[in-house]
Parts: C-alpha cells; structure tokens; sequence
C-alpha cells in the first residue's frame, strides 16, 4: 500500500486535466512505483488529477480514465509516469473556442478543425470519429450527451443522445446553438429560431417583439435564456414541461430592469442533489453581475470588470477584462483553483469541471472529469 509522507512525495496544485497516451502499451500502476494492474495504448484519453514527484524527483500522473475489457466498459484509475502523457501538448494548442459538457467537451482549432474528449461510454467510438471528420468550423458546442458544430457555410451537424436530426438542409445559415437537456435550440442569421422542442414565452409573455435581434442563447434543461441586440433578455420554457421546475409567469426574475446585458448564462442549480432550482446571470455593461435568485447573486457580490459568465450547477464562473476568474459556489477545488488562473480569454464551467482558453491558444482545467458508465 503506497503512503504519502511529508518530505518524500510532493503534489503540484494545479490540476492538468485532459491528455493522451503517446507512446505504445503503457503500463499503468497502483501507485507510484508500485505494481501493475493494465496497460493503455497510445492514443488513449485520461483526465489527469494530479501530479506528484516522488522520492527520486521523478514526476507521476494520478488520472481516471474509461477502459473496455471482453467488451465491457468500466472506470478505472492509475498512475503513469508524466512523460508519458500529452497534456495539453498538439491536440490542445491554437484553440480559439471551447466548450464544457457534463458528458465531455469540444475545443474548436485555428484551422477549423475540433478536438475534444468524451467519458459517454456508449459513444466514445463515435465521438472520435465524429469530431475528427469536422473542418471549416466556426463554433462547437457540448451539452448532456449531445454535441454540435457550427461550420463556415452556415450549415450545422451534430450527434449524441439528443441530435434528433436537425442537421443539414433543416438547419442553415445558422448563428448560434445551445443544447439542454433532450433538447437542441438553434438561432438562424435571419433570427428564425429551430428547435425540437415546442417552446412557450415566459418573459415577455408574448415574446419578444423581433427574433432577428438574438445575440446569444443559454439552455438548461428546462428554460430557454435569450440575450437580444438591444440588450434585454427573453426567456421560454418548453410547452410540454408541467414540473416543479418549469419558470412559471407569476415565478420569474425581474427581466424587466436587465438592461445593458452583454452576457448570459443559465443553469439547473443541484449541489449535491440536495436541492434543484433554475439560475439565470448575466453580465452588465458595467462589469457587474445579475443573476436570479438573489442567494446567487449575492455570491457574486463585488465583482467587477467582468466580460463573460459561466453557470454549472454548483458553482458559478465569471471572466474578467484582465484576464483572471472569479469563482464562487460549492466546488470548493475548482473555485480555489481558477481563481488563480491568467491570461484567460474565455470559460466554460460543466458539472465536475471547467475549461479555460488562454490567449496563447492553450487550455487549462479545474475540477475531476469523474468517467461514469
């Protein structure tokens, strides 16, 4: 049994997170230096936890990872020397934009091409090839189980769980996407809004008075959230939605004083499972946050200068014009660790993790990327 003692083994705080196996049949080890239990073959994805030296200085990978044995998948976890995994190295450099899903993430390339990883078992082949056959991208999106792209024709394709098909010639000329749960919700150029899910106005009750100015939308698994050009917002629900959860006419914030909005979010709040409500923020024009209901405000309580925000359901992300993180919220490890994050240029937060794009191009993550079967 492998013990950690003061003065012989060491860990580095920041949390790498995801990288590749690169060379052939790496032996994986119960610990550092200590006995086998598999091996993984170059290529294969792992979320890296942390890194540690041990007595000898050498530097050891703690990661999990989903691994298939006489067909079936399971989660497993390991030690690996680091030198024999690429973080952050080729398949995470001259990114431009990324996003977080609780089922895995895309980041979208320089050249258009995407990378990405994945942790849906039943479709890790698929996500593979499926996002690797995608160029001339313009815009990638992860949601729960779902996972589209945006591409320079307009044209968007997408795949997972809750794709229901609406790719091709029933979707073009698209501007942006937003992928909840069982659903997908798509903003055209000319603001005609697709969606597979028949959706009911909350606020306005009537909708807004013109789809063609929508800068920006935000789905979780009940709401729809819309930013629009003149800088109010709009929200929906879908019609067949008659739960605890669905935002009610007499139950919503206060939509009518956000004004000056430059950027939204919305999330299903469910720390620990202990509690669910809907969460909206936004950021103002001003650098100050709104959100709804005011506890979640108040977490935001003082920050100022901030350009862009990120919901997850337990804790809340906000980027500032300098380039650092403000965090807050019930992920305790995460919200200490982006904190400390700079030169970021965008953030995207997921359930058990989040993902940062530096202006030099490359990724940093916080958070564990728990596989599940």
């Amino acid at each position: 049994m492998l013990v950690l003692s003061m003065g012989i083994f060491s860990a580095r705080a920041e949390t790498p997170g995801f990288g590749y196996i690169n060379r052939q049949s790496v032996k994986v080890r119960q610990g550092m230096d200590e006995k086998i239990i598999y091996s993984l073959p170059e290529g294969h994805c792992v979320y890296v936890l942390s890194v540690w030296q041990d007595k000898k200085e050498n530097t050891w990978y703690r990661f999990v990872t989903q691994r298939q044995q006489d067909g079936v998948w399971t989660v497993r976890r390991g030690w690996v020397p680091a030198e024999y995994v690429d973080v952050n190295g080729a398949a995470f450099s001259d990114i431009v934009q990324i996003s977080a899903g609780d089922s895995g993430f895309l980041a979208l390339r320089e050249d258009g091409t995407v990378t990405g990883c994945a942790r849906v078992i039943n479709a890790t082949s698929a996500f593979d090839k499926k996002v690797a056959s995608w160029e001339n991208a313009v815009s990638v999106t992860a949601g729960l189980n779902t996972y589209a792209c945006i591409f320079e024709d307009g044209t968007t394709e997408a795949f997972g769980l809750y794709a229901y098909g609406m790719d091709g010639e029933t979707a073009s000329g698209i501007r942006c996407d937003a992928i909840g749960n069982k659903r997908r919700t798509m903003v055209t150029e000319g603001g005609e809004m697709i969606s597979n899910a028949p959706l009911r106005f909350v606020y306005p009750a009537d909708g807004p008075t013109s789809l063609s100015g929508i800068r920006k939308i935000a789905q979780d698994e009940y709401s729809l959230f819309m930013l629009m050009e003149d800088g109010t917002v709009a929200c929906a629900s879908p019609e067949e939605e008659t739960g605890y959860f669905q935002i009610e006419p007499t139950d919503t914030p206060d939509f009518e004083n956000w004004t000056d909005i430059v950027d939204i979010d919305t999330t299903l709040w469910h720390p620990d499972g202990a509690y669910f409500f809907e969460v909206f923020g936004a950021v103002k024009a001003d650098g100050t946050v709104a959100a709804w209901p005011r506890r979640i405000e108040l977490m935001a309580d003082g920050w100022t200068d901030v350009v862009s925000l990120s919901l997850a359901p337990s804790y809340m992300m906000a980027l500032r014009a300098d380039g650092g993180v403000y965090a807050a919220g019930y992920e305790k490890k995460i919200v200490q660790e982006v904190q400390t994050w700079t030169d970021i240029v965008q953030i995207s937060a997921a359930a058990d993790y989040c993902v940062g794009l530096k202006k030099d191009g490359s990724l940093v993550f916080a958070g564990d990327f728990e596989y599940s079967r």
